[in-house]
């Protein structure tokens, strides 16, 4: 039995996510087209090592796949993860990163990596930026880099509308899995 079967819903905004998520990513990629291929390419030289070992694990798990059918499944999922693997990494550091003055800085803006100011260190982390470290930022810099996210609150309305869709076009979501 499935895990999806007890709740279809979880199922519907992991795949609507998924979606939405590439769309963005495209979007944002093709944005500034001529730019983000010359940092795709940097990035695949960067991530050259990792890349070709993702591929060739990918390849290996397919070739069972004559012997075992779910293995060419698996092995595709690999090597399909390597080109992912690169591109989500160069929409990371070119499409969400963004250079900004101090005076735009907010409260709960992430750091594109850790900043040393004298003695103190700021660290990039989940949270973001507390005023204080605002205020210790703006006084000794003049711009920094940050990284932007992708606004992600659509999809719970996007999966929302799915469901009711679904729900009221008589299809029972449980009878797939």
């Amino acid at each position: 039995m499935s895990p999806f079967c007890e709740e279809p819903s979880f199922f519907i905004f992991l795949i609507s996510s998924a979606v939405y998520g590439m769309g963005w990513s495209i979007a944002l990629s093709l944005g500034d087209l001529k730019n983000f291929r010359e940092a795709l390419e940097k990035q695949f030289q960067e991530s050259k090592k990792n890349f070709y070992i993702i591929l060739s694990l990918g390849i290996l798990i397919s070739l069972a796949g004559f012997f075992i059918t779910p293995f060419f499944y698996l092995g595709l999922v690999f090597f399909l993860s390597a080109y992912l693997f690169v591109y989500a990494k160069t929409v990371d550091n070119f499409c969400l990163a963004k250079t900004i003055s101090t005076g735009e800085l907010t409260e709960g803006d992430w750091l594109y990596r850790n900043l040393k100011i004298g003695n103190k260190i700021i660290k990039a982390r989940w949270e973001g930026l507390s005023k204080s470290e605002i205020a210790i930022i703006r006084k000794k810099l003049k711009s920094v880099k940050i990284k932007q996210g992708i606004p992600f609150v659509p999809v719970f309305l996007i999966s929302f509308a799915i469901l009711i869709w679904l729900y009221f076009s008589g299809i029972n979501l449980t009878s797939f899995f």
